[in-house]
């Protein structure tokens, strides 16, 4: 996966603005209508603030790290709750609902988290 933080500072740095002037509560990244901040470990969607449990805001940024790419559900076990067998298939599904709930416009049609059949899920943005 991709550090988020280093990329945005090599962002900041190829734009030729010294990496030093990009404070970290303002590394954020954005896909449809939300918005989500690393560093603060906020989210916003439409403007308004969402609540995420820390499992779900973790979930989320794993995720993103992938760019795209799809993540099974031992990958997202072992990277949120740090071993393979501390989550089970059930666990994961289940927060990826939550987040489909808060964040996604129609959770039975979700554009942004999806099922990648007989994988697991990705983001897509």
């Amino acid at each position: 996966g991709v550090d988020l933080t280093r990329a945005r500072v090599e962002e900041v740095r190829s734009d030729g603005e010294p990496a030093a002037a990009e404070s970290d509560d303002t590394l954020s990244i954005r896909f449809g209508t939300i918005e989500v901040n690393l560093a603060a470990r906020t989210v916003r969607r439409e403007g308004f603030d969402v609540h995420l449990a820390p499992k779900e805001f973790d979930l989320l940024v794993a995720l993103l790290r992938r760019e795209g790419a799809a993540a099974s559900r031992s990958e997202l076990a072992q990277e949120v709750w740090g071993s393979e067998t501390a989550a089970s298939g059930r666990t994961i599904d289940t927060h990826v609902c939550a987040l489909r709930r808060k964040l996604e416009e129609d959770q039975r049609r979700p554009r942004h988290i999806r099922v990648v059949s007989k994988v697991g899920y990705r983001l897509e943005r």
